[in-house]
């Protein structure tokens, strides 16, 4: 989870996993995580989902620059 966001961790996503995003069209992102192998039987996911958490409207997850 990055450090310079205007989010919170989310209190239903699992801590470890990989967090990435998809660009969609100018400044909007979706943004969700991955889980590894040792997440799989502990929480019921996949590997080969893309769990998504958040619409980033304005690019505020991953922020490169204060607005």
């Amino acid at each position: 989870f990055p450090r310079n966001t205007d989010f919170k961790y989310p209190r239903h996503v699992p801590s470890g996993v990989r967090w990435s995003r998809f660009r969609m069209e100018s400044a909007m992102r979706l943004v969700g995580f991955f889980v590894s192998e040792n997440s799989v039987k502990e929480y019921g996911l996949s590997t080969d989902v893309f769990y998504i958490v958040f619409l980033d409207k304005n690019h505020r997850f991953y922020k490169t620059e204060d607005k």
